[in-house]
């Protein structure tokens, strides 16, 4: 089997969408070892043209150069003729006339993540011509059931169209063992992009639900990512009072990114608009619970009560209630937290997303 995989960006970036990507391109990389894939090639917009790829798969990157991005992808599927294209972005298909043609036997499916496809005007509207190129995919694969049925109902699409390939995450190689220490402080994490586009991921939510937290428990919060609302938000923290609890840190790398998921107690992020959210699965491999919206990818991954807790989309009041239960219950953290980590061993580690992709290959181009 041959395998193309276009994409945005894979090997660079660092939000969900691109650990999924390069999770992907990993992946492939395996099956290509084992002998399911024969020869696999992944092309990327927005990557460097110097980031390499896992040995046996081609990468090239394009460093945004749009024509030379597309005049490749059309000339590889002519000579590479693959049995299986894999779109990564739904942005990319007006390209998908064109490599039709170039490479007409083979079988095109859409990876889709979230809001991008949802059909709601809060986030993103589809251009009029993209539910017709979408019909002329063989099968729209997704990161959640909640992501599937809102793109089936935005795009008029059948059920049957759609599959499933979960994010997956690595587990740490400590057995989830808790190393922070005897502390009374609530350590409290968020991982997130602030970028404007991103502002349904609740850090205001959290940031207001904090002075109620604070007046009864010592709290420190830190926030990891960067964009352009962070000014906004530390301006908000200066507002109530909490110039002492929260830290914005920036961007980080994997390692340092590690490190903080290893020194919170509890994870937060009530986003209202998570198609899958990987950072539920990233504080979960390490023990951390989780406080999550009861809302969209996050309401069908957390079980409230069980590995984390869910509460009203929104509400600062529930987010402090729901850190206030954490606070005051080291068991009920740690419980949450170990089923957390057990869910992910159960379903979410990379050799699941492995053999899910392996599947999903065999029934478009097996």
């Amino acid at each position: 089997m041959r395998v193309l995989f276009i994409t945005l960006d894979a090997l660079r970036g660092v939000g969900g969408i691109q650990r999924f990507n390069a999770r992907l391109i990993r992946a492939l990389d395996e099956l290509t070892a084992v002998g399911l894939v024969r020869d696999a090639v992944s092309a990327s917009l927005w990557d460097p043209p110097q980031t390499p790829g896992p040995g046996r798969v081609r990468h090239q990157g394009f460093g945004r150069r749009k024509l030379a991005f597309a005049a490749s992808v059309i000339r590889t599927a002519s000579r590479l003729r693959p049995d299986v294209i894999l779109w990564g972005h739904v942005l990319l298909l007006p390209l998908l006339p064109m490599v039709k043609l170039a490479s007409p036997r083979s079988t095109h499916a859409l990876v889709v993540h979230g809001v991008e496809v949802w059909g709601d005007p809060r986030y993103r509207m589809a251009p009029r011509w993209e539910p017709a190129l979408v019909r002329r995919l063989d099968r729209v694969v997704s990161v959640s059931q909640t992501t599937a049925e809102r793109m089936r109902r935005a795009y008029r699409l059948p059920a049957d169209r759609f599959a499933l390939l979960p994010d997956a995450v690595d587990l740490p190689d400590d057995n989830g063992e808790p190393r922070r220490g005897n502390h009374n402080t609530l350590r409290l994490l968020t991982v997130s992009r602030l970028s404007a586009k991103d502002s349904y991921k609740g850090v205001d939510v959290v940031l207001q639900a904090l002075p109620r937290v604070a007046a009864e428990r010592p709290v420190t919060y830190v926030v990891v990512g960067d964009g352009e609302l962070r000014p906004r938000y530390e301006q908000l923290a200066r507002h109530l009072g909490l110039g002492e609890v929260v830290r914005f840190v920036g961007r980080v790398d994997d390692r340092e990114l590690e490190r903080w998921y290893r020194w919170a107690d509890a994870f937060a992020l009530p986003s209202t608009g998570e198609g899958f959210g990987i950072v539920y699965l990233e504080a979960w491999a390490n023990g951390l619970p989780v406080v999550a919206a009861a809302e969209a990818g996050a309401a069908e991954i957390v079980e409230d009560g069980k590995t984390g807790l869910l509460v009203e989309p929104g509400s600062s009041e529930a987010v402090a209630g729901a850190l206030l239960r954490l606070a005051r219950d080291p068991e009920l953290r740690a419980r949450l937290g170990a089923a957390g980590r057990a869910t992910v061993q159960a379903r979410y580690t990379h050799e699941h997303f492995r053999a899910r992709l392996a599947g999903i290959l065999l029934s478009l181009g097996g």
